[in-house]
């Protein structure tokens, strides 16, 4: 698990299906519009149903947006009137 979350998969005992999904969450963490048919279907090759790939998209966007939100609203400054006051 630790060679996952350093992001060393080649160290990570992982099988071919599994390797090939975090290869795509990443690609699509970091530059989702990149992502191919042909990225998709070595997901389906590797043995990833249509639900599971959907799954998997919906939950790193679900991720990525709760990151960024969280992010945005620790820096922001907080109001202490409505808008529009």
């Amino acid at each position: 698990m630790k060679a996952i979350v350093e992001g060393k998969l080649d160290e990570a005992s992982l099988t071919v299906a599994e390797r090939a999904l975090l290869e795509y969450v990443e690609l699509i963490t970091h530059a989702a519009y990149r992502s191919t048919s042909e990225d998709v279907e070595k997901l389906r090759v590797a043995g990833w149903t249509e639900e599971q790939i959907s799954e998997v998209v919906y939950i790193t966007a679900l991720f990525a947006f709760s990151i960024v939100s969280l992010t945005h609203s620790v820096f922001l400054p907080r109001t202490t009137s409505a808008p529009g006051n």
